[in-house]
């Protein structure tokens, strides 16, 4: 799937990028040979959250695919790459270009790369198997 790429780069030079993005944008997290495995859409830093997320033990509430990713990538000693998308004036044109990605390139137990447990667009309708087997249980009752 051909994406916007209005940036591509790692931590330092995103950062520069999104001090002067207005409103809000749709980014890829990409290993370092170009594979994504991470579509998201945010306001301010968010892009940069998840190496920060990622320094952290699980906590649970957190996508550990996509955290082990990261830690994979720090372990070869090589940076991750972020890319620009699309921005947005408005949340909701966001949320359906972030939709649109993550349906293109597609999640893991859907062949693709991503390790996005929602299809994006702000719901958890059509939540990975992987993430539906974790809440239930999680809310079902007594642990097994």
């Amino acid at each position: 799937m051909e994406t916007g790429r209005l940036f591509q780069g790692d931590r330092e030079a995103c950062k520069a990028y999104l001090a002067d993005v207005a409103g809000y944008y749709v980014y890829i997290l990409r290993r370092s040979d170009g594979r994504p495995f991470y579509v998201g859409k945010g306001i301010n830093d968010r892009a940069l959250d998840h190496e920060t997320e990622a320094h952290h033990p699980n906590n649970r509430r957190s996508n550990c695919y996509k955290l082990n990713v990261i830690r994979s990538i720090w372990k070869s000693n090589v940076q991750m790459q972020y890319e620009i998308d699309y921005v947005a004036e408005s949340n909701a044109d966001a949320i359906r270009r972030e939709a649109e990605l993550i349906s293109g390139l597609k999640r893991l137990h859907e062949g693709g790369p991503l390790t996005n447990l929602a299809p994006g667009g702000g719901t958890s309708d059509g939540a990975s198997p992987i993430s539906k087997e974790k809440k239930s249980a999680t809310l079902g009752g007594v642990p097994t």
